[in-house]
């Protein structure tokens, strides 16, 4: 079975009208950067780096068949 991990949906786009309101909408851009084990419990942790308009993130999750659980999360922007 597939499961998210993280992402986000736009079904549209904010219209003309809603932009001169003063409505922002940039996405979030997820890259998976490594899937290894951290913590030597023989369970897979997925790393997952994120960017937004002027912020960047890097978050460790954990995932099983279960759930997904985010272990740690760094990221630094204005």
């Amino acid at each position: 079975e597939t499961q998210l991990i993280v992402g986000e949906f736009y079904p549209k786009a904010y219209p003309k009208a809603a932009q001169e309101e003063g409505r922002f909408n940039a996405p979030n851009a997820y890259k998976v950067i490594a899937v290894l084990d951290l913590d030597g419990d023989g369970k897979l942790e997925v790393v997952v780096a994120s960017s937004y308009y002027e912020e960047e993130a890097t978050t460790i999750y954990q995932c099983d068949s279960k759930k997904i659980e985010e272990l740690l999360s760094v990221a630094c922007g204005v």
